[in-house]
């Protein structure tokens, strides 16, 4: 069975668009969320198997809280980092995502593009 992927972004557009590249890879099973809390409700409420994209700049709970979260509760197989910020904050998180135990499949700079 194929394992769903997660979208969490508070841009919509960057999510639209993350959405479109994932499809044209092949993709089909996204979940688009507007923000960790709510990506959180998500896990919460069910226990599928997924792939989490996780933008590491978000108002409320940002990329971060919702890291320390996953490691804890959600059942995340793999995690995809992404921001727009400066590399070292994005190295950093993806430290901080390792060091919390959840496998980090990659760290990506914004806007992704689909190479």
């Amino acid at each position: 069975m194929p394992v769903q992927a997660v979208l969490v972004d508070d841009d919509s557009l960057a999510l639209l668009m993350l959405d479109g590249l994932l499809s044209q890879l092949g993709v089909g099973d996204t979940l688009p969320v507007g923000s960790g809390q709510e990506a959180l409700q998500l896990f919460r409420r069910d226990a599928t198997e997924r792939v989490c994209f996780v933008d590491v700049h978000m108002p409320g709970m940002d990329g971060l809280e919702l890291i320390r979260h996953l490691s804890e509760e959600a059942s995340c197989v793999g995690v995809v980092l992404m921001s727009g910020e400066d590399q070292r904050i994005l190295r950093s998180a993806e430290e901080l995502a390792t060091a919390q135990g959840l496998r980090v499949i990659a760290a990506l700079s914004k806007p992704i593009a689909l190479a």
